[in-house]
């Protein structure tokens, strides 16, 4: 059996919510702010949390030189076999697939989404906090807008909602910044091949 068209890669995943990202900040900030923002497809930390803040200095416009991005990263990936028809999940092994069960699995990848916003204390109604509240509810609701989030492609099931822990500080050489760290699960079926067996 072959696919015509295969699955979304973890590649067009990671891709399309960065567009998400950066189109959600566009129309929250204007294009000025929100196209400067740097926001990475990629997972960029291989060393300790805070080491290297210039992958998320902006470069340009008003807030050059201050850290403002958005990291995004494959955190993890659930396997499950769909349920039969009578909504009981099947795991009878490959005789079984091959033989009787759909020629598919359900997979649910965990993407990391972390954003930072360089610290500014202010007061209690203009600080960096604040801002990156009000920015993390923008891009999370983008995506429970826009659940297919620019994909077409049949194998995608949708992304779940994006879910946040409290922001924190984190220093970044000699500066700081609030850091969020965020989930989101995208579901996607996968075909398989069962000539493979």
């Amino acid at each position: 059996m072959s696919v015509t068209n295969p699955e979304p890669t973890d590649v067009e995943i990671r891709k399309a919510i960065a567009e998400t990202i950066r189109a959600a900040l566009v129309e929250l900030y204007g294009t000025d702010i929100g196209s400067a923002v740097r926001v990475h497809d990629h997972w960029l930390w291989g060393f300790a949390l805070g080491e290297n803040a210039a992958m998320l200095r902006v470069t340009t416009g008003i807030e050059k030189g201050s850290i403002h991005g958005w990291l995004i990263g494959l955190n993890g990936v659930q396997r499950q076999r769909p349920a039969n028809q009578s909504g009981v999940s099947d795991r009878q092994g490959a005789y079984h697939l091959r033989n009787k069960g759909p020629n598919r699995r359900d997979l649910l990848r965990n993407y990391r989404v972390w954003c930072y916003h360089q610290l500014d204390t202010g007061d209690s109604d203009n600080n960096s906090e604040n801002r990156l509240a009000i920015e993390i509810d923008a891009v999370a609701d983008a995506f429970s807008r826009n659940p297919l989030i620019g994909i077409e492609n049949e194998w995608l099931m949708g992304c779940e909602e994006m879910q946040f822990a409290p922001i924190d500080v984190f220093k970044f050489g000699e500066a700081q910044a609030n850091v969020a760290q965020g989930t989101l699960g995208v579901r996607v079926q996968k075909s398989l091949d069962l000539n493979q067996y």
